[in-house]
């Protein structure tokens, strides 16, 4: 395949060798070549621990060319580091499953080494950002007397709307699913040095009531891309504590959702360490005093739905919110001043916003049809506020921060995002399906046939209407169809001013602002205006520099553009001749060709055609 700045064979962004031009660069984790990827039994864990290795060992290297001495384990910490590398490999292969809920990754992170994990999760655990439910609030309604009656468990699950489209749903029934309710702490007195109340499993079918959605319960129980559903679990009290009062807090809680028919795979775990002590894993939650309606009862939640590992992440809510968005919640954010280097994502005013963050929709979808990763910007959605679990979970996660493929606020000093898109490529199209990105599509893995060089200039330079922004614009005003926002939430159209940005490109004009955009590199690169990668043209004016959301217009730009490589005519003349006796040289015939080779990304060349130009 093409190269990446260091000199080394991109990796393809499948787990289908199919999909990766005959490269053995390919995210290579399959026990077989032709299994769901989604599913964790299918997953080579040897394969999987060394591509892990391969990308975690990518984010530790600190001779990155344009800002030497800097990693991106610098940047974000050894956890976030990791956490990010399980994000993106889970972001492919949710791309490339069948079920809407994939199973996510799973695994201990210790001294920069990882190994997969089928287990319970335990201090140096951590789970992958694949596509499924996430639990975004957790509440506890107790009985005024004990212990003759009940307790009830309320947890809500949330499908992000990037998850597919109307056709796709989740079925809280399906397969005898389960859910896993713990609380700890209080005056429970199930043993003297840790009171635990292992609430156990029960099948949500069997026991629960299903809160939101319309219908009855088997109706309730399907969850569109976008839903929001409240499961509330029963137990006896009596089988929780010995008191003949009232149990007292502050208890802790902790919610697992099975995927189906699973004795080990939770769809999402919140949080995720389970601990031997009150309160080393789980959530605090101070319940409400006697005579506090069901309906009315307090809850714990989370700002990000993503960011729910850590017992840190989970906040006290003003008034509970069951079946509500977070950004309704008094522990959201959205909306509020970022803070912090590494950058949140922001919208054009400035402001945190969570239109940054998608999943993959399901394979075959209208908003997926090819199952598959389209572009490289759509990395700019890799979550990177988790942490996993170690050590202890002693930090929360950071809310509303994907990958930046943007300008940075000036205090910023770090790596850019942007250049982790160098260390990939596209996969392979499936054949008879076209897309706005078909061009990157080629017969050969070394080829980049198709794309404009941004580093080009038009020769010879008399010609007065060709300039170098001629190829710039052919692809910045290219009649695509609107690019969808990754949230699912409406769609970002293409550059609004197309001609503009392709001068701003070829005379180097930087965005300003807050966020202002800068060049990189030796003073070689930064006199001529050049670019190291495409992904760079985003330092400049008019590209992505109006907030999160315009990271979504490069979908449509990227595939087409080029750094290193460039193509050219030869051109020859051949003749036919005959010397004579007397010694004169006679032309016998003479013929004219053009020959087309193009530089590729290897540093070799390819004959692309041979034109006969005549006598």
């Amino acid at each position: 395949s093409s190269l990446n700045v260091f000199g080394e064979p991109k990796i393809f962004l499948t787990t289908s060798s199919n999909r990766a031009h005959g490269s053995t660069n390919y995210f290579n984790i399959l026990a077989s070549p032709t299994a769901d990827p989604g599913i964790i039994a299918n997953i080579h864990t040897n394969n999987y621990n060394s591509l892990f290795a391969k990308l975690y060992g990518y984010l530790s290297r600190t001779n990155w060319p344009l800002m030497p001495g800097k990693s991106f384990v610098q940047k974000y910490g050894a956890q976030s580091a990791a956490q990010i590398v399980l994000n993106l490999i889970d972001y492919v292969r949710s791309a490339e499953a069948n079920n809407v809920v994939v199973e996510a990754s799973r695994g201990s992170f210790n001294a920069g080494n990882f190994s997969w994990l089928t287990g319970i999760f335990g201090a140096s655990g951590m789970m992958g950002n694949a596509r499924r439910l996430l639990i975004t609030q957790m509440g506890v309604w107790v009985s005024d007397t004990a212990p003759s009656t009940t307790v009830r468990f309320r947890t809500e699950v949330f499908l992000p709307p990037s998850a597919g489209d109307s056709t796709n749903e989740v079925d809280l029934w399906e397969g005898n699913r389960e859910m896993f309710c713990e609380i700890a702490g209080g005056n429970f007195s199930q043993t003297a040095s840790a009171p635990r109340t292992p609430v156990n499993k029960r099948i949500i079918k069997d026991y629960g009531t299903i809160e939101g959605g319309t219908g009855p319960q088997s109706s309730r129980a399907k969850m569109k891309p976008g839903d929001y559903r409240t499961i509330s679990m029963p137990f006896d009290l009596t089988t929780l504590t010995s008191n003949a009062t009232r149990p007292t807090g502050p208890f802790y809680l902790r919610a697992t959702l099975y995927n189906p028919n699973s004795v080990q795979y939770g769809a999402d775990i919140a949080p995720q360490m389970q601990a031997p002590g009150n309160d080393w894993g789980q959530a605090q939650y101070d319940i409400d005093p006697p005579s506090v309606a069901y309906a009315s009862i307090s809850s714990i939640a989370v700002d990000d739905p993503v960011i729910n590992k850590s017992r840190f992440d989970w906040k006290k809510t003003t008034a509970n919110t069951f079946g509500s968005s977070p950004s309704v919640t008094s522990v959201s954010t959205l909306g509020g001043a970022p803070s912090g280097t590494p950058q949140q994502d922001t919208d054009g005013s400035g402001q945190l916003t969570g239109v940054g963050f998608g999943f993959p929709a399901v394979k075959g979808s209208s908003r997926n049809p090819r199952g598959m990763v389209e572009s490289l910007a759509e990395l700019g959605r890799i979550h990177t506020g988790g942490r996993g679990t170690g050590p202890f979970i002693a930090n929360a996660g950071t809310p509303w921060r994907t990958l930046r493929i943007q300008p940075r606020v000036s205090s910023d000093a770090s790596l850019p995002d942007w250049l982790l898109l160098d260390l990939f490529a596209v996969p392979e199209g499936a054949s008879g399906v076209t897309s706005f990105d078909d061009a990157i599509m080629q017969p050969t893995a070394n080829t980049i046939a198709g794309r404009v060089n941004v580093n080009a200039r038009i020769f010879p330079t008399n010609w007065p209407t060709t300039t170098r922004t001629a190829p710039l614009l052919s692809v910045l005003s290219a009649n695509v169809t609107a690019v969808p926002l990754p949230s699912g939430n409406g769609t970002v159209t293409p550059l609004p001013n197309p001609t503009g940005v392709a001068t701003n490109i070829t005379t180097g004009i930087l965005a300003t602002g807050s966020n202002p955009g800068r060049w990189y590199g030796n003073a070689a690169f930064t006199n001529e205006h050049l670019f190291l990668t495409p992904a760079q043209i985003v330092e400049i004016a008019g590209v992505a520099d109006t907030g999160e959301a315009s990271e979504a217009r490069l979908a449509a730009i990227l595939p087409f553009l080029t750094t290193q490589s460039s193509a050219f005519a030869v051109f020859s003349v051949g003749q036919k001749i005959r010397q004579l006796s007397s010694g004169d040289i006679r032309v016998l015939g003479e013929s004219r060709s053009m020959t087309i080779l193009e530089r590729q990304g290897d540093g070799q060349f390819r004959q692309v055609s041979t034109t006969e130009l005549g006598l």
